[in-house]
């Protein structure tokens, strides 16, 4: 079975005033890694006055391990997608199952990284959206814990550790998040 792990992390929890920190994915066959890779994002910028669109929160910041000076050298959310396309064909993971560990959260945030990698159309003066590269339908590995294990909470880290997994550190990155997803999911499905 080959599926994609997601994570993201964030400045915050509104879609709409916070942006996508770091995107994480890797490629898992058979409950192995096959393949993985994580994007700092850069912040979404105005098109015409060049001002950062969103905010960030440095407590959000602080969770994800990511400082504002890599943010702001980071690339920008439109490099970003394309970049992620590149890797999703390289890996032939386009119509692959998404598995996110709190699949609606991360889901939210990738249509977000969609819609802030887009881009003004000044020909047909209108908005051109990023189109999907990931098309395959998503897993939630919280809400299949939920159903198939009695646990006290249903945090990453209490699944994971149900399972004898864990985290590498303390902190808690994007792909670091997406690969523990993975391995709970494939925990709980095979």
């Amino acid at each position: 079975m080959r599926f994609v792990a997601v994570d993201f992390e964030t400045s915050g929890t509104d879609h709409q005033r916070n942006a996508p920190v770091s995107l994480g994915v890797a490629l898992f066959e058979d409950g192995e890694v096959l393949a993985s890779r994580e994007w700092l994002i850069g912040p979404p910028m105005h098109y015409k006055t060049g001002k950062i669109t969103r905010e960030y929160n440095i407590a959000a910041l602080e969770i994800s391990r990511s400082t504002w000076p890599q943010i702001r050298k980071a690339p920008a959310p439109a490099v970003v997608c394309e970049e992620l396309a590149a890797w999703v064909r390289e890996h032939d993971a386009r119509e692959l199952t998404c598995v996110a560990f709190n699949a609606p959260f991360d889901l939210g945030w990738y249509c977000e990284l969609l819609f802030l990698g887009g881009a003004w159309d000044f020909a047909s003066k209108g908005f051109r959206r990023f189109r999907s590269p990931l098309v395959g339908p998503w897993q939630c590995a919280m809400m299949l814990a939920a159903d198939r294990v009695a646990l006290s909470d249903y945090k990453l880290e209490t699944v994971a550790s149900h399972f004898g997994l864990g985290r590498a550190g303390e902190g808690h990155g994007a792909l670091e998040d997406a690969i523990l997803a993975g391995r709970v999911f494939w925990e709980l499905v095979r």
